[in-house]
């Protein structure tokens, strides 16, 4: 009877969904988890989705994914300023724990709301804002017995102190939000640990962007105590197609350098990276003293370290980014470039005159003013060695959506691009940007996006172009300046993003170049590979993972249909067709049962290598190939959750 009782009780606010509802409100950067229950399994729960602009929304496009309890993509909403509605409705048929992922960054506040009955939890993004919270209002989250726990926040607007109340006894905790120097700093109020099970009430002063978190503990908020549960994440299955329909290249992978020679303890962890290209600025202020600054790290890049290709940024030390076209400023550069190209070191390099002109000039028209001057003094020299010197433009911050500045709308990276390519196609050699902000796991298919419409719009003004120009990613990482996570740069995060980020680039075999930015941390950029101490270089996860990435990429890439969100994976092949090597990831946080089926390659194939990687280091992984009826070979196994795995296969003659 009471559970009859239950069941029409809980009919009833299915069909009054908008009568009484739970609401998250206002994510910026977050995950939310949705439990339907076996009491709701012959229902369709609904839950509704809404949106309102925040910042700069008319030159950006947010993302929303919705996946089933398994894992599979369900729905994915794109936002942009050409979408008319401002809402979209979310269906849960089948019993289990699906997932709502607000990517970041984002540029909209989205509100998710069901009917209060269903179990809701929220995760929020650490450090970056993930949420702007009302001026009053309260959260749930839990802390099992013997568990330490610490809560923390970062102040972003009004929001000014949290007050964490234990719902048992009287014990509080006050956290007062403080104003940091720096973006990764913020407060944190450690938790003691209990004797047994407890929830705490979460409330606030003020309203306003915030970001808060849990750590020691589950990253779980519930607007109801009893709203809060444990998402089980069930196995995922990933059906890949693999054909033998060769796309083009691999790109060459590579990082941003400094403009000095780097220490030569730093060497062997260059070395192990196998980079074959490096980014780097060159800064016109410096070569008044003396233009010949760069032989001595020019050569130990390409004679030491190996790198073949490189793509260089003009700008003047003191990040002055804006250079303007001066007669003197002329001369200098042509006579670098007629130094530095007689030398004969790097000679596979594409300049770009400024650094990231769509973010730091006061207009298309001042830039494009700038660039013209020089690229004609260049591009039309009788002396041969300027004259083959190879541009790169627009060298833009990130390229189908717009950098964050006011008035972004008009400055997106592909617009300028464009633009450039219409008045100086005849000279331009590249297509190059920067790629930040992608910060979240599930969304890195943007970088594949980017790549593909890059090559569009070189094939559109192929005729003026006069050749296909070298696409290249100059910097990328998953935030732009200073706006660092230690949850990101410092953890095994990072290396799966990064392998994720090659593999999405990789994968339309149309990219010449990209850079993990930066190869080593300074004081202020902690966003490198390895950090230099008095004990010497310390790699970062993500330092093993650029080994693991260039060790397993062979020069051809394969064609690959892969529709699972949280499984990546790249295949390639040898100059000879002797060997297939598939690179892949499971960025998500549970195993996924993987079958790829393989191209019919003449001959016996062999599984010559099978590798994992995952936090904890090396891992075993147990793939087994089998032969399907119509000839072609099965891959299949589980891949763990969180781990980069490679298969090497040798094609033995028969």
């Amino acid at each position: 009877m009471i559970k009859a009782l239950i069941f029409g009780c809980l009919l009833l606010l299915s069909s009054c969904s908008n009568l009484i509802a739970q609401t998250i409100p206002n994510m910026r950067d977050g995950v939310v988890y949705l439990r339907k229950g076996d009491l709701m399994k012959d229902e369709v729960v609904t839950v509704k989705l809404a949106w309102s602009n925040a910042w700069i929304a008319d030159s950006q496009e947010d993302h929303v994914f919705l996946q089933a309890p398994n894992g599979d993509l369900l729905k994915t909403v794109k936002v942009n300023s050409a979408t008319k509605n401002n809402s979209a409705i979310f269906k849960l048929n089948e019993p289990g724990d699906y997932r709502v992922e607000v990517a970041g960054a984002s540029f909209r506040n989205f509100t998710l709301s069901t009917h209060s009955a269903l179990p809701m939890v929220f995760e929020p993004a650490k450090i970056h804002k993930s949420i702007a919270l009302p001026r009053s209002g309260r959260m749930f989250f839990s802390v099992r017995a013997h568990q330490q726990a610490s809560f923390s926040a970062k102040r972003y607007g009004n929001l000014s102190d949290f007050t964490l109340s234990s719902v048992t006894d009287d014990r509080r905790y006050q956290l007062k939000l403080k104003k940091h120097r720096h973006y990764w700093e913020h407060d944190t109020a450690v938790i003691p640990q209990s004797i047994r099970d407890e929830i705490y009430q979460v409330s606030w002063s003020g309203d306003g962007k915030v970001s808060f978190w849990l750590d020691g503990v589950p990253n779980l908020f519930s607007t109801k105590k009893s709203g809060l549960f444990e998402p089980h994440l069930s196995e995922g299955k990933a059906s890949i197609q693999i054909t033998d329909t060769i796309v083009g290249p691999v790109p060459s992978v590579g990082a941003a350098f400094p403009f000095v020679n780097p220490p030569e303890v730093t060497w062997p962890a260059i070395r192990s990276w196998n980079v074959e290209a490096a980014n780097y600025y060159f800064f016109a202020d410096d070569l008044k003293d003396n233009k010949h600054r760069d032989i001595a790290f020019l050569e130990t890049y390409e004679q030491q370290l190996g790198i073949r290709k490189s793509n260089s940024i003009l700008a003047n030390t003191g990040r002055d980014s804006v250079l303007k076209p001066t007669k003197d400023h002329r001369s200098l550069i042509i006579d670098y470039l007629e130094s530095r190209h007689k030398r004969g070191l790097l000679n596979d390099n594409y300049v770009a005159f400024a650094d990231e002109p769509n973010l730091n000039y006061s207009s298309y028209d001042e830039f494009e003013t700038y660039f013209g001057y020089l690229a004609a003094a260049i591009k039309n020299s009788d002396n041969p060695y300027v004259a083959q010197t190879k541009l790169a433009v627009p060298q833009s911050s990130r390229f189908l959506q717009g950098p964050t500045r006011d008035g972004a709308a008009d400055r997106k990276g592909i617009v300028w691009a464009e633009k450039l390519i219409q008045q100086y196609g005849q000279w331009i050699d590249g297509i190059s940007w920067h790629e930040w902000l992608v910060r979240d796991l599930i969304d890195t298919p943007r970088y594949h996006e980017a790549v593909v419409q890059a090559n569009l719009l070189a094939r559109k003004y192929q005729d003026r172009l006069g050749k296909d120009p070298a696409l290249i990613i100059g910097q990328t990482n998953v935030s732009s300046g200073a706006s660092l996570s230690p949850y990101e740069q410092e953890t095994f995060f990072a290396a799966l993003w990064w392998t994720s980020v090659v593999i999405q680039s990789s994968q339309a075999g149309k990219l010449d170049q990209i850079m993990w930015f930066k190869a080593a941390d300074d004081p202020i950029y902690k966003k490198g590979m390895i950090r230099v101490n008095a004990k010497g270089v310390e790699h970062k996860p993500v330092s093993h993972a650029m080994h693991f990435i260039t060790e397993n990429m062979l020069p051809w890439v394969l064609e690959i249909k892969n529709k699972h969100p949280e499984l990546d994976m790249l295949a390639t092949l040898s100059k000879d067709k002797k060997r297939v090597s598939l690179l892949g990831v499971n960025k998500g946080k549970r195993a996924i049962k993987m079958n790829a089926v393989l191209p019919f390659l003449e001959g016996k194939i062999k599984l010559s290598k099978v590798t994992g990687l995952n936090e904890q280091g090396e891992t075993d992984l147990s793939l087994r190939l089998t032969r399907l009826d119509e000839g072609n070979r099965q891959l299949g196994g589980l891949i763990p959750q969180e781990t980069l795995f490679s298969v090497t296969l040798t094609v033995q003659s028969q």
